[in-house]
């Protein structure tokens, strides 16, 4: 089981959530990498706690879909590749550039 962190939002509410998917978040991840213990709450005072449960849940959804859909996304490239549909094989290719590009930039 991932290890999970605690959230206060600006109107209070105490949330907690998984650290994997926390992590997507590159200033969560700025802060608990000079954070000396995560193992305290985390203030966000500009956050409500409804946008901040739906970032929680979009985070855990991205977290566990991710490779499920690297491999789809991967077959399809393969796919179309094969069936020579060049519009679309350059297409995924270029998403695929621009999705490591902004992997890259977030992760330093």
């Amino acid at each position: 089981m991932s290890e999970t962190l605690t959230l206060v939002s600006a109107d209070g509410k105490t949330l907690t959530a998984p650290k994997d998917a926390i992590m997507r978040s590159a200033m969560l991840k700025n802060l608990l990498e000079v954070a000396a213990n995560s193992d305290e709450q985390i203030p966000l005072d500009f956050v409500h706690s409804e946008d901040l449960e739906n970032i929680i849940e979009y985070c855990k959804y991205h977290v566990e879909a991710e490779g499920k859909h690297d491999q789809k996304h991967l077959r399809l490239i393969q796919t179309t590749d094969q069936l020579q549909i060049e519009g679309l094989f350059k297409l995924l290719v270029q998403g695929c550039s621009q999705a490591a590009q902004q992997d890259a930039r977030a992760d330093p």
